[in-house]
């Protein structure tokens, strides 16, 4: 199969790993493959966002890593979670990444709630369920988006959690059976963003716009 246009992304499934496509007409793949010296230690990756510099950052089974090149050459690093380092990511199990306009980099993860990575310290904050200020509607984090104002949307098992990092807010939101303009559904599989800021929100059972 041929494939033609321009474009420059990653892509990533199980067990294929990670694909770089090259700005080329047809496109030309490279693989990261699990035994080569530039392999992700995994086969089940979730997610991937390349920043405007060129650093990658693949959320995977194993934790977050982070391809970026240096001296012309690529370099990887996974970010795990350490038990005993409240300051390390929540949970290995990565299932969401996003960069807010601001350039903060948000992690969602399986069911440990969200993370903000310190680009300076590289520590993460967490936040979940049961935090006292910024309490998210629920851990089981599937998707995050965020739109022109710098607010986070954040797509979880149980709802939607809207973050403005800014003001130090949040606003949870689930579907209320006596509210027809309520969430349709509480399950959240993905979110869209579109140029005029209405934000499109897919659920398990049915879809909604905001």
């Amino acid at each position: 199969m041929q494939f033609t246009g321009m474009m420059h992304q990653m892509c990533g499934w199980q067990q294929t790993k990670v694909f770089f496509t090259q700005k080329r007409n047809p496109f030309v793949f490279e693989k990261f493959g699990r035994y080569d010296s530039l392999a992700i230690q995994n086969k089940n990756l979730r997610c991937i966002v390349r920043e405007k510099n060129g650093t990658i950052w693949i959320g995977s089974n194993i934790g977050l890593t982070r391809i970026e090149t240096v001296n012309g050459q690529r370099e990887y690093k996974t970010f795990k979670n350490n038990e005993q380092d409240q300051t390390s990511i929540s949970s290995n199990v990565v299932t969401a990444i996003n960069i807010d306009k601001f350039g903060n980099l948000w992690v969602g993860t399986q069911s440990k709630g969200l993370n903000l990575f310190n680009r300076n310290t590289e520590r993460f904050v967490r936040f979940n369920k049961n935090s006292t200020n910024l309490s998210l509607v629920n851990d089981n984090i599937r998707t995050i988006k965020s739109d022109s104002a710098g607010n986070v949307w954040i797509g979880t098992q149980e709802g939607i959690s809207k973050l403005n990092w800014q003001e130090k807010v949040i606003e949870n939101y689930q579907n209320n059976p006596k509210n027809k303009h309520s969430l349709s559904q509480n399950s959240v599989h993905s979110i869209f963003i579109d140029k005029n800021n209405y934000v499109w929100v897919g659920t398990f059972l049915a879809a909604l716009i905001w």
